[in-house]
Order: structure tokens, then C-alpha cells, then sequence
């Protein structure tokens, strides 16, 4: 019989604070914002940083803002489509 033991880490930020990532070039779209955050094989506690929920909350919002402008460019795209579609 083979047994396995594994270790869990768990990184859980100080009241009043949001875990992302350390590394700064990550764009706004792809940053992480969270509670808690279970490391995986390979991941570091140095790869995340805590950051205030201000700080956070900025960021949430530069996401939204970036989400409605992708979502209207590709409404603008499809509308672009069905306006050269000759079967419309």
C-alpha cells in the first residue's frame, strides 16, 4: 500500500487587508484579489503580498472598468459583422 502525506498551506492576510500577487507587471485584468489563498506545489508565500481593502477596492474597480470597455468593444465588433453580413 503506498501512503502519501501532504502539506496544505494556507496564507491568510491581516484584518483590514487582501492578498494579490507580489510580482508588480501583472496586469489590473489578470490580478488576483483575495482572502485566503492555498499554495500550490511550486507556489511561494513570496509570490503574494497583502495590500490595504482601499487598495483592493481600487483595483476591483479599474477591473470592472476594464470589463465594460471589452464588453462594448465587442458589441461594437459584432454590430460591425452583422452591418457587412449581406444575409442581415
Amino acid at each position: 500500500m503506498k501512503q502519501t502525506e501532504v502539506l496544505v498551506r494556507t496564507l491568510e492576510p491581516e484584518d483590514g487587508c487582501v492578498l494579490t500577487q507580489a510580482d508588480e507587471n501583472i496586469p489590473v485584468t489578470g490580478r488576483i484579489l483575495a482572502t485566503e489563498i492555498t499554495l500550490g506545489i511550486g507556489d511561494s508565500p513570496d509570490n503574494w503580498r497583502e495590500i490595504s481593502a482601499e487598495e483592493a477596492e481600487q483595483i476591483r474597480a479599474e477591473q470592472e472598468q476594464a470589463r465594460k470597455e471589452l464588453e462594448e468593444r465587442q458589441r461594437q465588433a459584432e454590430e460591425m459583422q452583422r452591418n457587412r453580413d449581406p444575409t442581415n
